[in-house]
């Protein structure tokens, strides 16, 4: 959920980006006898910096990279071994090619994003199918033990809150629901889970899906947990109409037991609180160079409480019953 593209910007300063120098000692790193013809930033990226730069290797050919620098190297490191997972497993994501810590360089994918509403149905379509493909992958052929299952990481946030709930956005309600419902039980097959696959986090070329990026959230647990949070993200990118054709389109190719998705859904709530914080205006901005000017703070607000209304409602239908 946190923006994110490879859409580069006309300018190649750096700023505070990385030297030539250091650009380099990558490249031979990666694989010595490359030369660096040219760096750039990308635009977007809030949970990492990003510069995108081409490389010339004899008898290769010009390639061209992304370098990302992380926040947090231990996501970095995770990233980087399930990017090596997604590649045997042939899901579309960049290709990784090297982890120094807090830094990962990965392919660099052609494309951009896409907030268009006359893409919605298309794009719920698409993002449903794909979700289909990473979710029904057969995780025994690979080993991802590194990963943390997304229980953990559910009990952890609800549990170490050290903030006052944010009353705005129904966060005690969303908290207490939550913690009534811990342990969470595991009613379906584990499955790699992205974590964040929402379409900021999606690259597309000619109408088509290119790849699936920013990888540093991945978990393993119940698939409702990322379906929860693309059906909230879509609900206020695109609204109701689209995220009802995702779900529907979703739950059409795998069969799956449902009754814990509104504890899903409310999760997927909490977790966009504590991304958004007491900024929806900020998030609402990005939106306006992809032409989507409808998107303010008001209008995340409304169709933020609709969902967690909705979501809390079947939550204590559910627990009478």
């Amino acid at each position: 959920m946190i923006p994110s593209s490879h859409l580069p910007v006309t300018s190649t300063a750096r700023g505070a980006g990385p030297t030539e120098a250091e650009l380099q000692g990558w490249i031979d790193r990666i694989m010595p006898g490359g030369t660096l013809l040219r760096s750039w930033p990308l635009t977007g990226g809030s949970s990492a910096g990003m510069t995108a730069f081409a490389v010339d290797w004899p008898g290769e050919g010009t390639q061209t990279l992304v370098l990302r620098q992380l926040s947090n190297p231990r996501a970095g490191e995770r990233e980087f071994k399930t990017l090596l997972t997604l590649e045997s497993l042939q899901l579309p994501a960049p290709l990784p090619r090297l982890l120094d810590p807090p830094f990962l360089i990965t392919s660099f994918t052609e494309g951009a994003m896409d907030f268009s509403l006359a893409s919605a149905e298309r794009i719920a379509g698409e993002m449903a199918a794909c979700l289909v493909k990473l979710h029904t992958a057969d995780l025994a052929k690979v080993n991802l033990h590194f990963l943390p299952d997304i229980n953990e990481r559910l009990a952890r946030e609800i549990k170490t809150a050290d903030y006052p709930p944010n009353e705005w956005m129904q966060e005690a309600h969303i908290r207490r629901a939550l913690t009534a419902a811990l342990p969470l039980k595991t009613r379906n097959p584990m499955t790699l889970l992205h974590g964040d696959f929402w379409p900021g986090n999606l690259l597309w070329q000619n109408g088509n899906l290119a790849a699936v990026i920013d990888w540093e959230d991945a978990a393993l647990g119940d698939p409702l947990a990322d379906l929860a949070i693309t059906r909230l993200d879509l609900r206020w990118i695109f609204g109701s109409a689209a995220m009802q054709i995702f779900t529907a389109k979703y739950l059409g190719r795998v069969k799956i037991d449902l009754i814990d998705l509104p504890l899903w859904d409310i999760y997927a709530a909490l977790r966009f609180i504590r991304l958004a914080g007491n900024d929806l205006s900020g998030w609402a901005a990005y939106f306006p160079p992809f032409g989507r000017l409808d998107i303010a703070a008001e209008t995340i607000l409304r169709d933020y409480h609709d969902f967690v209304e909705l979501a809390l409602r079947q939550v204590k239908s559910t627990t009478i019953d």
